[in-house]
């Protein structure tokens, strides 16, 4: 109802963060350049740290849609709650190759496998985490 009175064209305040709201100011759009290209030409893991509410969510799922064309983005926007097995197997079936029954250090290997053909098929694959400090209880188990 007060989408059409004030003009809007999708509905503002979602409950997820919605690159379609970005505000762009100059730095961000240097920002988001900048990682971008760093992640497009493979120049290793990139961080993102800031304050909580000032958007680092909504900036990863605006460098998601940029990457979408010249890589395979893998986007996790709660590690927290996958121990190591279900996220080798959430970024196998994102990566679709679905293996399920396997051993964790097989899964591992299926993984590293499935990457190295994204990268001979010219589509290399970044992956995004969003809230990554939020991962460290499963990390002792890889």
């Amino acid at each position: 109802m007060f989408e059409s009175h004030f003009g809007f064209q999708h509905p503002p305040f979602a409950a997820t963060p919605d690159p379609r709201s970005w505000f762009v100011t100059p730095r961000l759009r240097e920002l988001v350049d900048e990682l971008v290209v760093r992640l497009e030409t493979g120049q290793g893991i990139c961080l993102l740290t800031g304050a909580a509410g000032l958007g680092k969510s909504l900036l990863c799922r605006v460098i998601a849609q940029e990457l979408a064309a010249p890589c395979h983005v893998l986007y996790l926007a709660a590690p927290a709650v996958l121990a190591p097995r279900s996220l080798f197997q959430t970024l196998l079936s994102d990566l679709d190759h679905s293996l399920p029954g396997l051993e964790l250090h097989e899964l591992r290997l299926a993984l590293l496998q499935t990457l190295r053909e994204q990268v001979r098929a010219d589509r290399p694959c970044v992956l995004l985490v969003d809230e990554a400090h939020r991962s460290e209880e499963h990390t002792s188990e890889l």
